[in-house]
């Protein structure tokens, strides 16, 4: 019953589903850090809907929990000093042999880092 939408405001956002797909103005997704600033920064929900991550243009990734919008973990993916990476999507799998998720995050120049969550 509801959607997600990532904005270049440096947050994202939550809609329902039905019209007139109204936004939650009391659920916002940001951190301090956490900027898109033009670039298409692609966000994932895990399997069970209650983690939401997504990239950052300061090379991490954020990690919100959804009941709460409240940031979670803030994850060091490329250290933007020294390789000036943009971390560009971030998505979760399940891990059916340890019963537990990872976090695959991709930087710009289409290298990927995966995460035990």
């Amino acid at each position: 019953s509801l959607f997600y939408a990532q904005t270049h405001g440096n947050y994202i956002c939550e809609f329902s589903t039905r019209s007139p797909y109204k936004m939650n103005k009391y659920k916002r997704f940001e951190a301090n850090g956490d900027q898109t600033h033009g670039y298409s920064i692609g966000f994932d929900l895990n399997t069970n809907g209650t983690y939401l991550a997504t990239g950052s243009l300061n090379g991490y990734a954020y990690i919100y929990n959804t009941q709460t919008s409240k940031l979670i973990d803030k994850l060091e993916v490329f250290n933007r000093e020294l390789t000036n990476q943009v971390c560009m999507d971030a998505k979760f799998q399940l891990n059916s042999h340890q019963n537990k998720e990872l976090l695959a995050v991709s930087g710009y120049n289409g290298q990927i880092k995966v995460f035990k969550i």
